[in-house]
């Protein structure tokens, strides 16, 4: 008998997101592996898809839910492209424009949009743009929903989680919940959405959930005329105008560049 709690942090009444989309709570651990609900928000589909075979254990600690069956089937499965499930066979193979940088990461996961955290290592240039590695601690909203900085452990020097670990808290607040919000495979403090007061981060302590991180105040850490790196990030291509980045709140930024950075005309 499989019991999961959805109590989340930062619910205050609002109705939390599915575990993955298209996934249907009544499909999980019903002993069908099934490929929409097989995600580590979803605990590989309740553990349908965590299954033991002759080529090894393919679990949740590695990334992996991966069926036998997808080793080998001429299907490259990111799910499957782990060394305990023997990178999924040669199915990967041709999919791979260069060589792999790094064990587990694949040339396609780069500066695609997602910080992965088999990619975030220095011979992967830290997954390119995904992992806002370059970022300081500058930010601009008073909850630190823009913060992009690299604080990692919380206000009682607890060790954060990495966002893509499921233990040894499960949780929902994912990159694919929380496209924007920074997650992703690291461990640094983040405030998805706004939804607390401060940044935060589950703990990587059994007894304490989650705690909120001593990071420092909004603009305390900005240079003259910063403008944050979730900003340039969410413009896409950054503002570009004539004299220096505008200084100042969010509001002034977006009054100069738009809330896309699409009203610049230098650059």
């Amino acid at each position: 008998l499989a019991v999961y709690n959805s109590t989340d942090i930062g619910a205050r009444g609002k109705e939390n997101p599915l575990c993955a989309p298209s996934c249907n709570e009544f499909d999980l651990s019903d002993g069908i592996c099934d490929t929409e609900c097989n995600t580590t928000a979803c605990f590989f589909d309740g553990g349908d898809c965590l299954v033991t075979h002759s080529r090894g254990t393919c679990d949740w600690r590695t990334r992996a839910g991966c069926p036998s069956s997808w080793i080998g089937d001429g299907v490259c499965d990111e799910e499957c492209f782990v060394e305990e499930c023997e990178w999924d066979g040669n199915d990967c193979a041709m999919t791979q424009s260069e060589e792999i940088c790094h064990a587990g990461c694949m040339s396609s996961w780069i500066n695609d949009g997602e910080c992965d955290e088999e990619c975030n290592v220095e011979e992967c240039n830290y997954d390119g743009a995904d992992c806002a590695h370059s970022a300081t601690e500058c930010y601009h909203e008073k909850d630190g929903s823009d913060y992009r900085g690299q604080m990692h452990t919380t206000t009682t020097n607890m060790e954060c989680m990495k966002w893509t670990s499921q233990f040894p808290h499960q949780h929902t607040t994912t990159h694919q919940n929380f496209p924007n919000a920074g997650l992703g495979g690291h461990n640094y403090c983040r405030n998805p959405d706004g939804r607390e007061s401060r940044p935060w981060c589950y703990t990587t302590d059994p007894h304490a959930r989650w705690e909120f991180c001593d990071v420092p105040d909004a603009f305390s850490a900005c240079l003259q005329n910063e403008v944050p790196h979730a900003v340039q990030i969410q413009a896409a291509i950054p503002c570009y105008i004539d004299g220096p980045t505008p200084s100042g709140p969010l509001v002034k930024f977006k009054e100069e560049c738009g809330e896309t950075g699409d009203n610049s005309t230098y650059g």
